[in-house]
């Protein structure tokens, strides 16, 4: 996908992995500001999850149980005992069917992918549907949707990782992060969630205006701690 600036992206049908994403900088140069691999092979061999949709439910589930409508369903296990991404198997190793189509002003690219009712434990068939808009005004915007012929659990992710200097090699401790979030879920040890769910103000958390993440990680938050 290229708009009329030059923004560029770059897409694979697996896993709906966004291999590059290439915009310009203040100085009018070009360079891919996320990370990935050139080779196919590469994504197929290891498994940092750059780029891909991660689900039917990112993060990690404990023990790969849950709970719903008094049912106890067992998930596939990928991480320990734990479900991490939608267990083995999951969207950023499945093969999308891809649509793309030029609106006014942007690009949209469709993807979609049917979840078998049981596959890797979760009930019932999902037809999930996904899009990539890039737009003129030089925004990445994805929207999730999904439609279930029983109750489910569906909170998929996109796993992008990003550095805005275009140069892999370089540290992004002085990146400047926003969350528009008021509470977040605080993990355990394990990085598991702890069934809380806390109010950012007056934490290192509070991330509705920016802060650099140099700050984050040199805070002394036992959750900073806790995710390394």
């Amino acid at each position: 996908m290229i708009n009329d600036h030059g923004m560029k992206i770059s897409v694979l049908n697996y896993g709906a992995i966004v291999t590059s994403v290439e915009t310009i900088d203040k100085f009018g140069e070009f360079a891919n500001i996320s990370l990935g691999f050139t080779k196919l092979e590469d994504y197929l061999a290891y498994s940092p999850y750059f780029g891909a949709v991660v689900g039917p439910v990112a993060g990690r589930i404990t023990k790969g149980q849950f709970n719903l409508d008094g049912n106890r369903f067992q998930l596939s296990r990928n991480d320990g005992a734990n479900s991490l991404h939608g267990g083995k198997g999951n969207f950023s190793k499945r093969m999308w069917d891809v649509t793309v189509e030029e609106q006014p002003d942007q690009i949209v690219m469709t993807f979609y992918y049917q979840w078998a009712d049981g596959e890797n434990g979760y009930p019932g068939k999902i037809d999930t549907k996904m899009t990539y808009t890039l737009n003129n005004k030089n925004e990445w915007i994805i929207n999730y949707e999904a439609e279930t012929e029983k109750p489910t659990i569906y909170n998929p992710s996109n796993h992008i990782y990003f550095n805005l200097t275009g140069d892999a090699g370089s540290t992004v401790l002085g990146h400047q992060l926003m969350v528009n979030s008021e509470r977040f879920l605080p993990v355990d040890d394990e990085t598991l969630p702890i069934g809380e769910n806390r109010p950012v103000k007056d934490s290192i958390f509070d991330l509705q205006a920016a802060r650099e993440i140099a700050e984050i990680t040199s805070s002394d938050d036992e959750q900073v701690r806790v995710v390394g």
